[in-house]
């Protein structure tokens, strides 16, 4: 996790599954360093939390728990609650918030009715060891002035949300849905590191595990998204960072895998509604905040440690500035 990264778009959605609703809403990124605590308070409203990096130590009720990367906590409505990072004060976490609703009906078959309903009868307060769901981020991250709510963000939304739930709930008869987990969780982490690259479905489904035709209907159920239109949302959210700060546009191209100029400017207006030049020039602040393109990516990726003075001119004239 870098700075960049730690931006939450507000998004919120209400659904009903059967039995049971949910209303769902993004909160923030917190960090615990200067201030070392958010004292003891509670609220009328569930708040999940995953923490991305640093400890602490969470007070819920009578239970004290420690925290380090990668847990997994609730706030249940009306129980007093305090997260703390006073020996460390390195503790950085992100929140959503959700509110359930039941009303007279059948308990359906669906994935999500089942859980909820497993939910609310019992759950754990901390889970540990879901680092991998930080993957999930950059689907719900935009620079602020994006224009937000898309029917990708919500489902992105969704999706982690009851990856949350479901680490502090126990569904019985639910190993389906452990390997499915696992295998977007293995595509999207793939897709992440590889974001530079041009990488194909085919490529996603063999880091995977699986077949190209599994690996669509999982992504098809999971994040109720294609696979290539989930590649191209990571590319073209990469490209709007950059764009904010300032990148050529064929630096920025370049810089998340897609070298052909109709392509990464067609995918740009589809996601924003108006071309990456236009973006910028709207969006970006006027003081330039430009950083070597390619820094922080894998080591070994092919466009690691290069600038672009390393790049070919005449990809330049290509791309409409």
């Amino acid at each position: 996790m870098t700075a960049r990264d730690e931006y939450l778009a507000s998004i919120s959605l209400e659904e009903q599954y059967g039995r049971h609703g949910i209303a769902i809403q993004t909160g923030a990124y917190c960090a615990f360093d200067k201030r070392t605590t958010n004292m003891p308070h509670m609220h009328s409203y569930y708040e999940l939390c995953l923490v991305t990096s640093g400890s602490g130590v969470y007070y819920h009720g009578d239970a004290v728990l420690p925290l380090s990367a990668g847990d997994v906590f609730i706030a249940d409505p009306s129980v007093r609650h305090e997260i703390t990072s006073h020996t460390t004060k390195d503790l950085r976490l992100m929140f959503v918030t959700f509110t359930v609703t039941s009303v007279d009906a059948p308990l359906s078959d669906g994935f999500e009715d089942q859980l909820l309903d497993a939910f609310l009868k019992r759950h754990t307060v901390c889970g540990r060891g879901r680092a991998q769901l930080f993957h999930y981020l950059p689907l719900l991250a935009e620079p602020s002035v994006s224009s937000g709510r898309t029917h990708f963000l919500r489902r992105s939304l969704a999706s982690f949300a009851f990856e949350l739930i479901g680490t502090l709930t126990d569904v019985p008869a639910a190993e389906h849905t452990v390997v499915r987990s696992h295998a977007v969780e293995k595509a999207l982490g793939y897709i992440t590191a590889n974001v530079n690259r041009r990488i194909s479905v085919c490529d996603v489904a063999a880091a995977a595990g699986t077949s190209e035709r599994n690996l669509r209907h999982l992504f098809k159920k999971s994040l109720h998204a294609r696979v290539i239109d989930t590649i191209n949302e990571y590319k073209i959210s990469r490209a709007a960072q950059l764009a904010f700060m300032h990148f050529k546009i064929y630096e920025i191209a370049y810089a998340v895998g897609i070298e052909e100029p109709s392509q990464f400017t067609r995918l740009f207006k589809k996601r924003f509604g108006i071309s990456p030049k236009q973006y910028q020039l709207r969006y970006a602040p006027d003081v330039s905040v430009r950083r070597t393109v390619f820094a922080g990516l894998p080591n070994g990726s092919p466009n690691a440690g290069m600038t672009s003075r390393t790049m070919h001119k005449k990809r330049r004239a290509h791309y409409v500035q």
